[in-house]
């Protein structure tokens, strides 16, 4: 008999003894939880995430909130353009602590900064935020900067609220542009430091996952290459990317192979495309991306990896249970995913996938050499840096 069905009986026949199992099994459960949250804590996690939540143009300011994962000793301290807030103030963030609860002092999270908003704030189109005292900082000297395009120099139309969601899950107009910004950015530096150049001046560039032009739209601003091209599994994507981005964009299928000849791009990145593919297509992904890109050509690809699964906002016992099954397996599908529903062919193979760093240095090895594998630099995905033997 279940225990469930063995509680429930003994409730009938034994009111007081079945709550009291009930109360107790509640209890236990709880103590371990709360057992496991203590012995897990930790003063840094691999990726120290910090978050811009909003950013206000109000009168003459600037007013920037979010949080920031503290130092051991202080908090958060956040930059605008290189220079200190005008006024930066802190405060508690007990929702944060909930999230990372295996993170000490995560409570002291909380921040706003406001600054005159005079013409330095976008003296180069983009206000660049900054968090100076991070307590984890990038063995490649990387920075998690977040940048804000000025709205009144935005260059492209804006997707419509439908497309946006199937590209970023939700339809918010802010985090559609304030992300497709950063995580150019933070894309570019990487291209930078690991190629010589930014994507703006790489020679041949491929989005691979363009979607609705979220990264795309701002590399196409000031781009300097020879070529920019952007493919997706998204028919309607692709075509509204056609029209309003003015730039080379294809549909493909969710699997190989792509209409371009071998060696063709410098760089090819893939933000939340290995996110979602199981180990078979993404193997066959992998071998397409290797034919496509030039000898010595470098790939920028985002897995889920321990930093998805910090920010998974799930229980102790949870949390513990599917790190030890990434750990384990190296690949682990962790369910179904519905935002291409309605728009590409077969939606049930669009998936949720965790990656270890370990089997990603191993498995992909086959194909490429592994570079680097930054934890946390793209919001809650890793990014895996590769380059094609010359």
């Amino acid at each position: 008999m279940r225990r469930d069905e063995y509680i429930r009986k003994l409730d009938g026949y034994f009111p007081l003894a079945g709550r009291s199992l009930r109360s107790l099994r509640t209890r236990v459960r709880t103590l371990l939880a709360r057992n496991i949250a203590a012995a897990s804590k930790r003063a840094f996690l691999d990726a120290e995430p910090w978050v811009v939540e909003e950013v206000r143009l109000a009168d003459d300011q600037i007013i920037v909130s979010g949080w920031a994962l503290p130092p051991a000793n202080g908090l958060p301290r956040i930059e605008l353009n290189g220079r200190a807030f005008d006024t930066l103030e802190n405060h508690r963030r007990e929702d944060v602590a909930a999230v990372f609860w295996q993170r000490l002092n995560a409570a002291e999270s909380g921040f706003v900064g406001r600054s005159v908003l005079d013409d330095a704030v976008f003296e180069n189109d983009y206000a660049r935020l900054s968090y100076v005292n991070a307590p984890s900082p990038l063995d490649t000297g990387l920075r998690r900067d977040f940048y804000y395009l000025d709205p009144a120099r935005e260059s492209f139309a804006l997707p419509d609220s439908a497309r946006r969601a199937r590209v970023i899950g939700n339809d918010d107009e802010f985090g559609f542009r304030f992300l497709g910004a950063t995580d150019f950015h933070r894309l570019s530096a990487a291209s930078r430091a690991f190629l010589g150049h930014g994507l703006d001046s790489a020679g041949a560039v491929l989005d691979w996952g363009v979607g609705c032009g979220r990264i795309a739209r701002y590399a196409l601003r000031n781009f300097r290459g020879n070529r920019f091209v952007g493919c997706d599994i998204d028919a309607g994507n692709v075509r509204w990317c056609q029209d309003n981005l003015g730039a080379e964009f294809h549909h493909t299928g969710l699997t190989p192979p792509m209409p371009f000849p071998a060696d063709a791009f410098d760089v090819v990145y893939g933000l939340s495309v290995f996110t979602h593919l199981r180990e078979p297509v993404q193997d066959r992904w992998l071998s397409e991306l290797h034919r496509v890109m030039k000898p010595g050509g470098v790939g920028l690809f985002t897995v889920h990896g321990m930093t998805t699964l910090d920010y998974a906002d799930l229980s102790p016992p949870s949390y513990l249970a599917l790190k030890g099954r990434v750990e384990r397996h190296g690949i682990v599908l962790g369910g179904a995913n519905s935002d291409l529903v309605g728009a590409v062919d077969r939606p049930e193979e669009y998936v949720n996938i965790y990656h270890h760093k370990r089997y990603v240095r191993g498995h992909w090895k086959q194909w490429f050499d592994i570079v680097d594998i930054i934890p946390g630099y793209v919001f809650t995905h890793d990014l895996v840096v590769v380059r094609k033997r010359k």
